[in-house]
């Protein structure tokens, strides 16, 4: 079953994440939320 609303973006092309505490790059995201 293909869903349109979702799809698969290679890791390479993610440059930022955004939460509720903000903006981070892939590499910090784990140690940011750690830290609170």
């Amino acid at each position: 079953v293909v869903n349109p609303a979702f799809d698969v973006t290679p890791a390479q092309l993610i440059t930022g994440i955004i939460t509720e505490r903000g903006i981070f790059a892939p590499g910090d995201l784990a140690a940011k939320m750690r830290q609170s």
